[in-house]
């Protein structure tokens, strides 16, 4: 059981006796945002540090979304006034030099746990997480070398937008075989194949399937976990989740 303070939920509202009737978990909130943030640490590198951030917002009545790109070397990354980290950072996340990248935007998860309290933002086993509010990452395999972060991302069912071949690309594993997607599916993490700039990286997403199974010896059931796994970790409505993975299950069963 992980701990997070500031883990959002969707709370019933109905007081009247009765049967349970259906809730809308939109409901009064016009918006949902979306932090999507890619990961980036690897040997020799000095810890994890956020690659991609991007913050996805929703009309939650109309599923239109506008997604806003947010530059990794930003400085002066202000919190919200009722924060309490606004107590440490007045100014926003910076030492008054604008040239150190140790308080670059993507230097947040690490550095900002380092200067507070633990439980500044509740019981937690991991601020850096709840400091960003971390609903998605981008890529994700080094996460496997962290057990504590594997765990929470776990039971939160964070996706991880997984891309083989690009990870082949950029040398962060020497050959596909050594890919380390079975690990991430084995550990019960919410991992998903996807394709990354395909012009550059060698592959659309089918691709990305294709040479990843035949170079790792992923199986029929791991191949469900990462169809599961997209309309899981997807922006679309509750019921059509629901309804594509019956349809996955179905097809699955149909050739069991």
């Amino acid at each position: 059981e992980t701990k997070s303070a500031t883990r959002p939920t969707l709370e019933a509202t109905q007081t009247a006796p009765g049967e349970p009737k259906p809730q809308d978990p939109w409901a009064g909130k016009p918006r949902l945002n979306v932090l999507l943030l890619g990961g980036d640490a690897g040997p020799g590198r000095v810890g994890t540090r956020t690659d991609t951030v991007i913050l996805a917002s929703i009309n939650t009545r109309t599923g239109d979304t506008t997604l806003f790109s947010l530059p990794r070397n930003a400085t002066r990354m202000p919190f919200p006034s009722d924060s309490p980290l606004r107590k440490y950072y007045r100014y926003g996340f910076t030492n008054g030099n604008p040239a150190d990248a140790e308080y670059f935007l993507n230097a947040m998860y690490r550095n900002v746990p380092r200067t507070v309290p633990k439980d500044l933002l509740g019981p937690t086993d991991n601020l850096g997480a709840d400091v960003l509010k971390v609903e998605r990452i981008d890529h994700g395999v080094q996460s496997a070398q962290d057990p504590a972060l594997m765990k929470r991302l776990a039971q939160d069912r964070i996706p991880l937008t997984v891309c083989p071949l690009s990870n082949l690309k950029l040398c962060v594993f020497p050959r596909l075989e050594s890919h380390n997607l079975r690990a991430l599916l084995d550990a019960g993490l919410v991992a998903t194949v996807n394709s990354d700039d395909p012009a550059y990286f060698g592959g659309y997403v089918n691709e990305n399937f294709l040479q990843t199974f035949a170079a790792t010896g992923l199986d029929a059931q791991h191949a469900y976990r990462l169809a599961r796994n997209s309309f899981e970790g997807s922006f679309a409505a509750p019921a059509q989740k629901k309804a594509f993975i019956e349809r996955l299950d179905a097809a699955f069963a149909a050739h069991a």
